[in-house]
């Protein structure tokens, strides 16, 4: 994953919620069960983390602390386990497609 220095996270929410709708949902599933939490959230909390180069638990107080945020992006808070479960269901491919995309998009506004 990446960090990058020097970008809020409201725009780096929007970096990555447009990458995570540009790209195929990796989380879908078929079947019975309960329904899985909201995947761009999930996905989103994972870059953050990232981001953040926080622990698990500690992105997830963050999320927590920036909730008004995360709703401007219709984002809920997952917790720590929900996100650490979200990196061993991720393909790598996607993670570097999605990285990309991100960097792109950060590329774009900063040159607006």
């Amino acid at each position: 994953m990446f960090a990058i220095e020097g970008v809020s996270l409201k725009a780096l929410l929007q970096a990555t919620c447009k990458a995570i709708d540009s790209l195929p949902n990796p989380l879908q599933r078929s079947g019975a069960g309960r329904p899985r939490f909201d995947y761009r959230s999930r996905i989103a909390a994972l870059i953050i983390k990232a981001w953040l180069k926080k622990a698990y638990r500690d992105t997830e107080i963050y999320l927590n602390d920036n909730k008004q945020t995360l709703k401007e992006f219709n984002l809920k808070v997952p917790d720590h386990n929900t996100i650490w479960r979200t990196m061993t269901y991720l393909p790598e491919p996607y993670l570097k497609e999605l990285n990309q995309q991100i960097a792109m998009f950060l590329k774009k506004e900063k040159n607006a």
